[in-house]
């Protein structure tokens, strides 16, 4: 083969179509594009016959008929591909209409015309190899070491023929059909577009799909027959494209923000997503034409036929996608599921920049479904959906070579610009692009389209958001950083898309090195970790075509949120306690002995640090108790408000109104009115205040703090843990919490108040340490008081002191000292003898629900026991399953609409629960009746008559069915919602129904053999405490703790006679949840709402650290940067801090950002610093390292104060250089790359580090985070999967919620019609 040939393709792949379309690239970027005709049709016999004795003669005849030409003409670049064949004499000629409505005709062999113009031509040979024979073109002049980039067959019409008819019913967005307006006709009858550019924007204009794709096919047949005389995008009445293509109505009902979209779980699902992303991306092509053609008149024509020709492809794609999801699922053609315009706002933010279009959108995001392809198609192949496959597999491939186009027009852009391509694409990356451009890479896929690792590898968007507005407008532009992050989920701002505008900042220098683990630990291949991805979560939620968006919603979430490192706080608590006790003990006596002022102030003042802890706890305490206390009465007094008033005094609630009787109903006393002695009256003036209450509740939170929303608990153990969540323990968090907790709890919703209980009483500690600056000032003392008062509030939730600390040690924290367990029974303590104090129920109790048991029980009753530590544990594996599908559901339908919710589900309770006695009154209230012996005022309603003994318990069954669907639905709603009185409530109704049933065996059939132990004197049963064990079964079973219910149930009693049943309930409970797999609810919120929490429990991996960690890191060298280039790398990361190297690589030590941060602003506010002052961090030199600083000595590790810092800047910075050695971590926890990860899990839990450092033999390979590891563990083990991660609910749900929706808007427009008529 001579060097001046390029290999094309074998024979035999050739002979499908008589014209094919090359697409060359060389060495230098360069692209060319050929075309090759064959004139008749080849037998395929041929290609079999090699040894035949004609195959000489046939390969001459087969070459004789193939030519090879420029694909464009060389007047004003029309293709080629699709000019016709005609007879001239003795030669064959290529006859095109340009659009200068001229003829032109070129000879095939030679390529020249009567015009003078010369097409050049390309020798073929066709060579005979192993494979069979090959055909070769001659390599065009102008670059070297040609390559073929894109093989694409041309119809064999030679010029395509007008669009047949297509079935594409599937496409309808709904099952609405316009029967009041004939069809819309693929050219408009009024005003035809004349040029592709007035094409362009008719179908960016079009809003039904349909009709979208019928035209697509139109124009770009108009415009390669040469039907369309003109591009049109130099005229200077070129028509503007919209700045966003309309969707029909259909469509944009079930449109929403991307944050609050699902993943993709099921097949359907995926096409939908993918279906989607088509129809923008038929946009798209005809967006880049319409937009950027009239601004850049230089364009030829060669770009207007790829950017057709890609319009075209995403249009059968489109087609292909929506017929295989009607085919697949018929109930859910395309629209019928959530969609979003996300991928339009990568369009929105590169409008004025044809350069930053192709790059962003072609080299960015259509590069990005390049690496994530693979798995997809893979996805469908192990579902054994062939037809789905061959799809997507065509789509591939399609991709690449529109990858190829973006990056042929950006290269071509840049060489007029005389700039080079690949540095041109990072800065506009930089500047347009908000992330990092994510791997792993599809290497081949990118390298066959032009991108070479140098345009991708280590490059990271740092466009940030800004509001602004623009001239002219009337509203805020909406352009916005597009990155593969779902930058708007969970907590973040909902703000719509269209008030968000980017700010195109320029990129700051920044030195990034990148250190890949050593050879003996590998990254995991690409192919590999595609084949583990779990696709479904692969759709583009910001632009990126099928971008892992959903990468770990559980820590994405929190992923701006501060996490304390426990062994630097440590160290700082270390070197102010040194520095306190030198100057506490520094001699204060007088010359001879005697006392003076300052040895007194001195003694006065240590015993003030010793009592001060003390004091604070105790203030904390009684803060909890008296908000406690007031909580308690206004609740109550809430509550009765639905049912009638007190005619002595407004503000008495029932009990306090009837304050002489012990009522046993509900009609009170002769002071209490109801607000009608009508039952309909008071049923609606009950749902009245109940849908009151909760709009109230839910208005207040959502506008006033957002963070007293839900229950609490988890958040706070995610905070003891040490991640800082600012604003979740703030006095309006408290306020707020504190006012409308009883309207909730009021308001009738099947939600608790002693888990927000725990969060207020966590808000008192933290507002009112703060107030201290030996609290505000270190994580470490505020978790104790945090600690302690989370103790404090589930003792005044249930009365019961013991319990709190029980609750802190079982449930909140993993490491619980002895000062710590001392501080928070003393605080729970003081908290439950101001209660008492306060005495808001006026009976002596704590909690209303408190009881005493005077009879025993009998052995036989361990059997009925089991039972309800059976169910226990069924209800808590269901509710933790079925409660978080709902809150997932909730955030994907119900997320925009938290108040209408909350009054909704308000309503349904009150409408529902009315008509049963155990679900219309409060339900520490009906605990309190349940609990009762019948003996002694326990008789509520009937409720221990045995004439009635069967329907008591049909209403209490029902109660418990309705109760536990209404706490499902109601748990985490946006109001405070705790779930361990609901729970207990549940377990209540189900208990006495069991203690009712068997009390009924017993009077049925008393001599029998169980009963014998029964005196015949005295009652043998007593359903009381079936409902008080079945209460603490389903707190155990939902929470998932033994012991501390164990103590509550104890210290509720106040009686040792009901501890060994109670154990027993709660070890069946537990071995029940261990069968099914169940953890406590809080843990799965934890995991739900994406918090980065380790669990208590270890888990086998059998994995190394290194697969875990970060390999690609932001670095400092000890020497060599200056305070300007330190400011940059501050400026361009988000990482919490660097490592530090010498020239070696080897780990010198680590340097926080925020001390970083701290050190450059005071050295430069206070020592004169400038920018170019040169930084060092390197250790000190031998014999320097006993410097000390106020009695501190530096060196490894030294956690800096506030005043040991500025000592210390006085002697390290100077103009000329800036030592920051003090602050240099010089022995930070490093580990092994071989380490076993669940080691490393055991350092973050017992040591709490921020970060640990990964070193081979002292190199630094990574690092490792809390949420390095839960992205691994979630990802790649599969070991930690939630609970609520189930298609089959989630898919019943959104069809029942599409359903109701599609009928509502259907009665609407239906009413709407009926009043225009009229």
């Amino acid at each position: 083969m001579s060097e001046g040939f390029l290999r094309v393709a074998p024979l035999k792949s050739l002979l499908s179509h008589f014209r094919f379309l090359l697409t060359l690239r060389s060495q230098e970027g360069k692209y060319h594009q050929l075309i090759i005709f064959r004139l008749e049709p080849a037998q395929a016999e041929f290609i079999q016959s090699n040894s035949s004795d004609n195959a000489g003669a046939d390969l001459t005849e087969i070459k004789r008929q193939m030519y090879a030409m420029e694909a464009q003409c060389p007047h004003l670049g029309a293709e080629l591909s699709h000019a016709d064949i005609e007879e001239c004499e003795s030669s064959l000629v290529l006859s095109i209409v340009e659009l200068d409505s001229n003829r032109y005709d070129f000879d095939l062999k030679t390529g020249h015309s009567d015009t003078g113009l010369k097409a050049c031509t390309y020798e073929l040979d066709i060579r005979s190899e192993d494979e069979g024979n090959v055909v070769y073109v001659d390599a065009p002049e102008g670059g070297t070491n040609w390559r073929l980039v894109e093989l694409r067959p041309v119809s064999e019409a030679f010029a395509d023929p007008p669009p047949p008819p297509l079935d594409l019913s599937h496409l309808s967005l709904s099952s609405e059909k316009r029967v009041d307006s004939p069809p819309e006709p693929i050219v408009p009858l009024e005003n035809p577009p004349d040029t592709l550019i007035e094409w362009a924007v008719l179908i960016l204009n079009t809003a039904d799909p349909t009709l979208k794709v019928q035209r697509t096919r139109h124009a770009v047949n108009a415009f390669r027959t040469g039907e369309l005389k003109s591009v049109g995008h130099r005229s200077s009445n070129a028509p503007n494209p919209p700045d966003e293509p309309p969707r029909e109505e259909s469509f944009l009902r079930n449109t929403m923000n991307p944050g609050r979209m699902g993943k993709r779980s099921n097949r359907p699902k995926m096409l939908h997503a993918l279906a989607n992303i088509e129809q923008w991306a038929i946009d798209l092509a005809w967006d880049i034409i319409a937009r950027f053609g009239p601004m850049h008149h230089a364009l030829p024509h060669a770009f207007f036929s790829d950017f057709t020709k890609m319009a075209l492809d995403e249009s059968k794609h489109f087609t292909l996608l929506t017929a295989r999801l009607v085919a697949l699922s018929p109930t859910t053609p395309y629209g019928s599921m959530p969609v979003h315009a996300a991928l339009w706002e990568s369009a929105r933010a590169t409008s004025q920049s044809f350069r930053s279009r192709l790059a962003i959108i072609h080299l960015v995001h259509e590069a990005r479904g390049l690496d994530v392809n693979p798995a997809t198609i893979e996805k469908f192949r192990r579902a054994k959906d062939d037809e789905s496959v061959d799809v997507l597999n065509i789509i591939h491939a399609d991709e690449v070579t529109h990858v190829t186009a973006g990056h042929r027009w950006f290269t071509w852009m840049c060489e007029r610009e005389g700039v080079d391509p690949v540095q041109t694409f990072r800065e506009e990356v930089r500047t347009n692009f908000r992330g990092e451009v994510k791997g792993p890479f599809n290497v081949e896929a990118r390298e066959q389209a032009g991108m070479t690792p140098e345009f991708y590898e280590d490059l990271r968007g740092e466009m940030a958001w800004e509001e602004r507005h623009v001239e002219g407008a009337d509203t805020p532009q909406a352009h916005v950083a597009v990155g593969y992050e779902k930058v708007l989920a969970g907590t973040r701002s909902n703000a719509s898309f269209d008030r968000l505008y980017l700010h195109h900042t320029l990129p700051l220098p920044v030195t990034v090195r990148r250190f890949r683990r050593p050879p003996q630990y590998p990254l995991p291949v690409p192919n590999e970790y595609l084949n583990n991805l779990d696709i479904s979560r692969h759709v583009d939620m910001q632009g990126g075509r099928y971008e892992e968006v959903e990468e770990i919603e559980d820590i994405r979430r929190y992923e701006d949120f501060t996490t304390i490192d426990w062994i630097q706080d440590s160290i700082i608590e270390r070197n102010k306690r040194i520095r306190k006790a030198r100057h506490l003990h520094a001699p204060h006596r007088g010359v001879r002995g005697e006392l003076t002022f300052w040895w007194l102030w001195s003694k006065f003042r240590k015993l003030l640090d010793a009592g001060q802890s003390w004091f604070v706890v105790t203030l904390v305490g009684l803060v909890i108790g008296v908000n406690a206390a007031l909580i308690s009465i206004v609740t109550e007094w809430l509550s009765d408000l639905k049912t009638g008033y007190c005619y002595d005094g407004w503000w008495l609630n029932q009990q306090f109104c009837c304050w002489e009787i012990e009522y046993e109903d509900e009609n009170g006393c002769d002071s209490w009115h109801p607000w009608s002695t009508a039952w309909p009256a008071q049923y609606v003036v009950y749902i009245i205040f109940a849908a009151s209450f909760s709009f109230l509740a839910a208005h207040l939170v959502k506008n006033l703090a957002k963070y007293a929303a839900g229950s609490g608990i988890s958040e706070i153990k995610c905070i003891l843990a040490g991640f800082i969540m600012k604003g979740f323990l703030s006095f309006s968090t408290f306020l707020v919490k504190s006012l409308t907790l009883p309207l909730v709890i009021a308001s009738g919703l099947s939600v608790g108040k002693e888990g927000p209980s725990v969060h207020v009483a966590c808000s008192i500690g933290n507002v009112v340490a703060g107030w201290f600056a030996r609290f505000s000032q270190s994580h470490g003392k505020m978790r104790e008081i945090l600690t302690a008062s989370s103790a404090a509030g589930v003792a005044v939730a249930f009365g019961s002191p013991i319990g709190g600390v029980m609750f802190s040690i079982e449930e909140m924290t993993s490491n619980f000292s002895i000062k710590t367990m001392w501080r928070s029974f003393f605080c729970a303590l003081i908290a439950t003898v101001t209660l008492s104090a306060m005495n808001p129920y006026r009976s002596g109790k704590l909690v209303l629900f408190q009881v005493t048991y005077d009879r025993d029980w009998h052995f036989f009753e361990i059997m009925f026991f089991v039972i309800l530590g059976i169910f226990g544990g069924l209800y808590g594996a269901f509710m933790v399953k079925f409660n978080l599908q709902w809150m997932a559901f909730r955030r994907k339908h119900l997320a925009d609409y938290p108040v209408m919710e909350a009054v909704a589900l308000a309503t349904l309770t009150a409408v529902i629960g009315y008509f049963n006695r155990y679900l219309r009154i409060d339900m520490t209230e009906m605990m309190s009746i349940l609990f009762r012996e019948c003996e002694g005022g326990g008789d509520y309603d009937n409720l221990c008559q045995t004439s009635v003994q069967w329907s008591v318990a049909i209403s209490l069954l029902l109660a418990t069915i309705f109760r536990i669907f209404f706490v499902m639905i109601s748990y985490g709603c946006k109001v405070p919602a705790g779930i361990f009185v609901p729970s207990m409530a549940i377990g209540a109704t189900f208990g006495r129904m069991i203690g009712i049933m068997v009390k009924a065996m017993n009077r049925a059939y008393p001599d029998a053999g169980i009963f014998a132990v029964c005196a015949p004197d005295v009652p043998c049963i007593t359903p009381g405490t079936y409902a008080f064990l079945g209460a603490a079964a389903a707190l155990s079973g939902v929470m998932r703790m033994t012991v501390t219910v164990v103590v509550i149930m104890f210290e509720l009693t106040g009686a040792l006679t009901y501890i060994l049943p109670t154990m027993i309930v709660l070890l069946v409970t537990k071995a029940v949840g261990d069968f099914l797999g169940t953890n406590g609810i809080a843990d799965e919120a934890i995991r739900f709402n994406g918090y980065p929490f380790l669990d208590k429990d270890d888990h086998a991996y059998n994995v190394p650290v290194s697969k875990a960690m970060k390999a690609e890191l932001h670095l400092l060298t000890e020497t060599g940067f200056s305070v300007r280039q330190i400011e940059e790398l501050l400026d361009s990361t988000s990482v919490k801090g660097f490592p530090i190297v010498n020239d070696s690589n080897i780990l010198m030590g680590y340097i926080g950002r925020t001390e970083l941060r701290y050190v450059l602003d005071k050295a430069k506010r206070f020592q004169g610093t400038g920018p170019d002052t040169l930084c060092s961090f390197a250790a000190v030199e031998r014999g320097q390292d006993e410097v000390e600083f106020s009695g501190i000595a530096t060196g490894a590790g030294v956690g800096m104060d506030e005043d040991l810092s500025m000592e210390m800047l006085e002697t390290t910075a100077t103009p000329d250089i800036l030592k920051l050695w003090p602050w240099v971590n010089q022995t930070p926890l490093t580990v092994s790359p071989q380490l076993p990860l669940e080691i490393v899990m055991q350092l973050f839990r017992r040591m709490g580090p921020r970060v640990i450092l990964v070193e081979d033999q002292g190199a630094l390979c990574g690092l490792v985070t809390v949420k390095d590891v839960l992205k691994y563990t979630l990802t790649e083990t599969g070991e930690i999967r939630p609970s609520y991660d189930a298609e089959q609910f989630e898919g019943i749900i959104e069809q029942t919620w599409t359903w109701i929706t599609a009928r509502t808007h259907d009665l609407i427009a239906l009413a709407a019609r009926l009043f225009r008529r009229r």
